[in-house]
Order: C-alpha cells, then structure tokens, then sequence
C-alpha cells in the first residue's frame, strides 16, 4: 500500500487516486481485519461489488453491444429490444461490435460474474461463524427489487429472485447464524417503484406487490419452518432524502435516479405499517427494520416510529430494529441532520446522538445500530483508515452493532474526482 493510501488524506484534499495508486486487496483486508478483530460489534456491508448482478447482461450489452434473449435472460425484459440501435454504433474506441461476436462476449460477461460469485465463496468461508452482514445492493442493480425479478405465478410464487444472488444469501445466513454467538444479517429490500427508483410504494397495488415480493423472498430462501428466524429484512433505504433535499450552501445533495422525488415520513409509515404485518402473518419470527436514514434524522424516525404506533393499534412488534448512517468524518463529530429540507451540521456529538437512537428504539422495545461507515460527509470521500479502526473500538466500548462500507466501492464508483 502507498504511503498517501496509507495514510488516506482527508477531506483537506480532495481523493484523486488513479486506478493503479490503490491497493484494493488491501483496503478489504484492513476491513475484514476490523470485523475479525470486533465480530460482536463490527459487521460488513454487502454491496453490488460482491453479489452477482442480474442486469450485468443488460449493462454489457449497452456497453459492447452484446444482446441476448429475455428467456435466456429471465428477466422481464428484452434486452434486444432496448439496445438493438445502439449494436453496430460506433463505440468509444472507435469499433463496431458484429453480430458474429456476440456469442464470445456473452461468454466473457458470463465468466466474469462466475467469478465474482466463486470469490464471494471463498470470502464467506474465511470469515468466522457469526460474522454479521448487512445486504445492500443498490439500483439498478440489486438482484432484490422488483425490476429484477421475474414473475412466476404458476407455481405460486409471486417474485423469483436471481438463483445465484440467493445461493449467496444463503451462504451469508448459514455464516451469521452459525456458531456459539450467532450474529446478524439484514437485508434492505428495495422498495423502489417503475416510476423512479427511490420512490416508496404508494398506491395499494404497488403495497400489494411489494409485500408480496417481500414474502416471495423469505418463501425462496426456505425459511417457513423457522418463521423467518436469522434475518432481518429493512423495507427500503434512506427513504428520509430525495432529490430536492439540500446541502449547506444550498445545492443538490441527491438528484440520481436513486433516490425519490419526494420524501414523506406519513406515508412510509402507512407503507411499512401494511407491509411489516404482512411479512409478520407469514413469517412471524422475521426481524423487520425501518430503512436507515441518511445521516442523523430524529425527527423522521420519530414521525415514522409514531404513525406505525398509530396505525397498527401501538404494536410494536412491527418494528424490530431501526439504524442511521453517520456520514461524518470523525468518530468524536456528531452526523448531520437535516432542518427544512437542507443538511446541516448537528448541535449533538455522535454518543449524544447514540443516546437519541436508544431513545426512540425504547419507543418499540427495538435495537438499533449504525448502518454504512466509512462514508464522509462529503460526496464520494471515504474516512481516515485511523478513524475506521476508532469507530470499530467505539462500537466494542460502547456494546453496539456498526457495518463498514466497502471503501474500494467509494473510490472506485461513489467519488466524482474519478
């Protein structure tokens, strides 16, 4: 590792590491040694960087002008169809893909997620029994949202999930509930509609089908003899922000595709409230988790917490766990909140916001932790690799649960400077 990685300059500079300056063996190995040396308080956060992708077809056709057919895709759509202009246009190095070769780059983009999921495998094993996770593929990618499932209703299974990304939540299940101290595994189901990916079902019928696809999920992983034990299953991802929420200076934090046109705590309560009582009927002993905010929002969490309080007669069962993702670049520095639709810094220190989590946690008698670190609070930056190790020992002082963010994920498709 150079010496600039390993010191990771700060947010006093902006990262403009080439490719060929990181060491992206051994960032994953400090953060796996973080989680070896912490299993009890120190999880990993599985991302598109480690799951198969069921659109990788898709994507690698509209890149080499590669098309293959919906059947043997088996995904709901064509993928011919939606790249059959772009085949014989120039690419960027000035080549046109012939038909010809279109069976060789298929095999290539074939090859190339069997590997990815061989050396999931091999990842998987060397951790220890109990290891705790949490699943986060975000979109378009994520082979756990409704885009990429395919339809079955003749064997009455609403949603088929991917077959390879499943054996791998498999194996991630097998590890985290194995051994003298089982850990955790949460998975975020993306509740994204057509419309827009961030947008949260609204309508019945897309309430309707995503529970459906929730239950589809657990009934495709085998778990009605449990009840849905072992897992934890977060209905949908920092539903607290959209693309009009702010920065400090007033510019746009979040205007991608995904995340939502608008944000609404009322209605993701009413949502949540239908679809957590519907996975509880079936699967009663599943974990469910309110989705984990962007940053320290009390005020969302509350209202959310409130309304599911208010709409399922106080039940609190239907909320399990709820968990924020301290973007911040020090473990002493309080993440920011948000007032009237703009992200600011927090008047309260990070252990005085843990105080504020276990505050609204007792509301329901949930657990709460702390989602995604390694993230600074500046777009595409990762922390100091100093302060990772502080927020892991953190974590262990104070006795709660916190998942590190891939750090190669950040540099290699979250930073801007790249």
């Amino acid at each position: 590792m150079s010496e600039r990685l390993r010191n990771h300059e700060s947010q006093e500079e902006e990262l403009r590491y080439s490719h060929e300056e990181i060491d992206f063996a051994m960032i994953d190995a400090v953060e796996k040694q973080e989680v070896l040396d912490n299993p009890e308080n120190v999880g990993l956060n599985i991302t598109n960087q480690r799951l198969v992708d069921p659109t990788v077809m898709q994507q690698l056709a509209w890149a080499n002008g590669v098309v293959k057919s919906a059947e043997e895709a088996e995904v709901p759509f064509d993928p011919y169809e939606i790249i059959a202009d772009k085949l014989n246009e120039e690419r960027d190095e000035g080549k046109k893909i012939k038909a010809e070769d279109i069976p060789e780059l298929m095999k290539q983009a074939e090859v190339r997620e069997a590997q990815k999921a061989e050396n999931f495998r091999a990842e998987i094993e060397s951790l220890p029994d109990g290891t705790s996770f949490r699943v986060h593929p975000f979109p378009p990618n994520s082979p756990f949202a409704m885009e990429n499932c395919r339809k079955d209703t003749e064997n009455g299974t609403r949603y088929v999930f991917d077959p390879i990304a499943m054996e791998q939540i498999e194996a991630l299940y097998r590890k985290a509930n194995s051994g003298e101290n089982p850990g955790e595994l949460s998975i975020v189901l993306n509740s994204y509609t057509e419309e827009r990916r961030g947008n949260i079902p609204e309508a019945p019928e897309e309430i309707q089908a995503y529970s459906e696809m929730c239950i589809s999920f657990l009934n495709q992983l085998g778990l009605e003899a449990s009840g849905g034990a072992g897992i934890c299953i977060e209905l949908g991802n920092e539903t607290n922000v959209d693309r009009h929420t702010q920065n400090q200076d007033g510019s746009l934090m979040f205007d991608k595709v995904d995340f939502a046109d608008h944000a609404d705590p009322v209605k993701y309560a009413h949502m949540y409230t239908l679809v957590a009582s519907a996975i509880k009927q079936q699967f009663p002993n599943v974990e469910i988790a309110i989705a984990g905010t962007a940053m320290f929002d009390e005020g969302y969490l509350r209202t959310v917490i409130e309304g599911v309080l208010s709409e399922s007669g106080g039940n609190k069962n239907l909320i399990d766990k709820i968990s924020f993702h301290p973007y911040r670049s020090s473990v002493e520095e309080g993440a920011p909140t948000f007032i009237d639709g703009r992200c600011v810094d927090s008047d309260l220190s990070f252990d005085e916001q843990l105080e504020h989590m276990g505050a609204l946690a007792a509301l329901t008698d949930a657990r709460w932790d702390v989602g995604e670190v390694s993230f600074s609070k500046e777009h595409g930056v990762s922390v100091d690799m100093a302060e990772l190790h502080k927020n892991s020992a953190h974590a262990r002082e104070r006795g709660y649960k916190t998942y590190t963010w891939p750090e190669t994920e950040i540099l290699t498709y979250e930073n801007p400077n790249n």
